[in-house]
């Protein structure tokens, strides 16, 4: 058995016909140039889900399309400061990292990984603790002659994520 979505068609609130709403109502326009149209049906100005002004939608809004410029830019600015702070202490790939082991039960044994790259696409100015330093992890037992490698991601958290600078 296959489910469907199930649409129905779209009914205008003002002439009640299929295919349109009020808003693209040729009917409600005509009515509405003329003064034909009650209190009750007048439309609300649209207005825009971003800055709440009327006039526009959030596809033009112009407060939407600065606000991720200066994003973006702030965004890329952090990114230098980073790249620049992990060059002062050395940081790169090929770096060999002290990594605290969280498998076993032992709260001062770390683990050594090797940092393998960088995904620049996680580390954003918002999140700077998301994991976007891409490493090869080494652990094991020599007890218990169990070895493994792993990759994965992890963040220096607020170690290498310097605060921008406040102009």
């Amino acid at each position: 058995m296959s489910y469907s979505s199930y649409r129905r068609a779209v009914t205008c609130s003002y002439c009640y016909r299929q295919g349109h709403n009020k808003r693209g109502c040729t009917r409600y326009k005509t009515d509405a140039a003329e003064g034909k149209v009650s209190s009750y049906h007048k439309l609300a100005p649209r207005r825009c889900s971003y800055c709440a002004k009327t006039g526009h939608d959030r596809r033009k809004c112009e407060d939407l399309h600065n606000d991720k410029v200066n994003t973006i830019l702030s965004n890329r600015k952090w990114i230098e400061l980073v790249i620049k702070d992990m060059e002062d202490n050395g940081v790169g790939i090929g770096t060999l990292l002290k990594i605290k082991d969280h498998y076993s039960g032992h709260g001062g044994q770390f683990n050594l990984a090797m940092i393998t790259g960088f995904n620049w696409d996680n580390l954003f100015i918002k999140h700077p603790t998301k994991a976007w330093v891409q490493i090869k992890n080494y652990y094991g037992s020599l007890k218990k002659s169990f070895y493994q490698y792993e990759d994965g991601f992890v963040s220096f958290k607020d170690a290498h994520c310097p605060p921008i600078p406040q102009r």
